[in-house]
């Protein structure tokens, strides 16, 4: 890998925005600048974390900094040629292109909201690896959430409505970054989205139905502690306890209280995963 200098990465990235609107000949460049940059010595696991499932150039961060830094105000200003181009990148099988795909995406300002959602539903399908559905959901559904609100929730209330649990998890990491954003303020329906889960989680789903409710915990304390104790007068749920356990160290301290009165009834879930 050479060394970085950053007058020399800000002219390659440059030039590379000057075929902003060319997708094929941008993926080219694209690949030769990966390769110049590439950590051919990098092993996997090396880092300390688990490297990326997809193929990957294992780049620096300073190159995909400046990429982003060069692409992004393009990306908000030209709505079809970033669409062409996010389809190109999408289509290349290595991480930073997916990466800079799902990325540019979410930089979209212009342009039908259905064009947008269509790629989130369509590389969601089948779940890409989880660092790039975090991108995915998080980046690349950015505009979304502050644009078209309504539509994200309505495409999550459809894939939590489906049977198979690969959809009803990507309904959840679709809906965490909605709920901790605090761009939609209608907290009720956020508790109605997670009802049918909340009282029997399937295993799959015990994760991200977890950092659910302690975002909303965090975003709205007393009305989850409020939800969850009625919730578990009504049901009696063991999964509804464990859940409210995982949430009481975010809750005020009556709030807590309160919510501990109703959890006596229910033995401590020491081992969630032996049930």
């Amino acid at each position: 890998m050479p060394a970085i200098h950053l007058a020399k990465l800000k002219y390659q990235c440059a030039q590379l925005a000057a075929l902003y609107e060319q997708p094929t000949r941008f993926v080219r460049q694209l690949h030769k600048l990966m390769h110049f940059y590439s950590n051919r010595t990098h092993r996997a696991g090396q880092s300390g974390t688990p490297p990326p499932l997809t193929p990957a150039y294992n780049i620096p961060r300073p190159v995909i900094r400046q990429l982003v830094v060069e692409l992004s105000p393009l990306a908000a200003a030209n709505a079809m040629q970033t669409l062409a181009l996010c389809d190109a990148l999408w289509a290349e099988d290595y991480y930073e292109f997916r990466y800079l795909a799902a990325y540019l995406l979410g930089q979209i300002t212009t342009g039908p909201t259905s064009e947008v959602l269509s790629r989130v539903i369509q590389w969601s399908n089948p779940p890409p690896e989880m660092r790039l559905m975090s991108v995915l959901m998080e980046q690349g559904m950015g505009r979304l959430r502050k644009d078209s609100p309504e539509a994200v929730i309505e495409q999550i209330e459809t894939w939590l409505s489906e049977s198979v649990v690969s959809k009803q998890k990507t309904g959840l990491n679709a809906l965490i970054p909605l709920i901790e954003s605090g761009d939609y303020e209608n907290l009720p329906i956020f508790f109605k989205l997670l009802s049918p889960l909340i009282r029997k989680i399937p295993d799959a789903l015990r994760d991200e139905v977890r950092e659910a409710l302690q975002a909303l915990a965090r975003r709205s304390p007393v009305e989850t502690a409020q939800y969850l104790r009625q919730y578990l007068e009504a049901t009696n749920s063991s999964d509804t306890a464990w859940l409210s356990r995982q949430c009481l160290p975010l809750l005020p301290e009556d709030s807590q209280a309160s919510l501990r009165a109703v959890l006596r009834q229910f033995p401590a879930q020491t081992d969630f995963l032996s049930r």
